[in-house]
């Protein structure tokens, strides 16, 4: 009797952990630091279980998806740019109610260019000696400026991460 009662609570136990998972189904707006200031994204967040997609639209980046999970009220997802700018974004953060926060890591593929779409760093992508990299412009091979230069303001090529404070509110 005893193995009969423990599998039954073993069994509703994996069948209902799904409801402590929070529900974050729905349209939220992303709140993070950009290079103009804060940044307002409208989010769509779609849950199925413990398994997230993510769809926005980044006011630079324009179109961007990506997926995730929610495990109790752990959140972690990726927004992937779909168009020229290989960038991605990782949050990880809590959700309480309608709200969630975290910290996000910004991913640029090897070679993607640090800044606005336009510029290029001159040939071999270095700054000058001392100076900084044009606006927009592409971090050398390596990821790193040359000795007492700055990368592009947004930071460097090369397969950089950084991380920043995020916020989510429902609508």
């Amino acid at each position: 009797m005893r193995k009969v009662l423990f599998l039954t609570t073993v069994l509703a136990f994996i069948f209902t952990s799904n409801i402590w998972a929070a529900d974050i189904s729905g349209n939220w707006t992303l709140k993070m630091s950009g290079r103009q200031g804060e940044e307002s994204i409208p989010m769509v967040v779609k849950a199925a279980g413990e398994k997230l997609t993510v769809t926005a639209t980044h006011p630079m980046l324009q179109a961007m998806e990506g997926t995730g999970t929610i495990k109790g009220d752990d959140v972690k997802f990726n927004l992937k740019a779909t168009g020229q700018m290989q960038i991605e974004f990782v949050f990880t953060g809590k959700v309480t109610g309608n709200k969630m926060a975290g910290t996000r890591e910004m991913n640029r593929a090897a070679g993607a260019q640090g800044g606005a779409p336009g510029g290029q760093a001159p040939a071999g992508g270095q700054a000058p000696a001392g100076g900084q990299a044009p606006a927009g412009g592409q971090a050398p091979a390596g990821g790193q400026a040359p000795a007492g230069g700055q990368a592009p303001a947004g930071g460097q090529g090369g397969g950089q991460t950084m991380s920043n404070a995020w916020t989510a509110e429902k609508n």
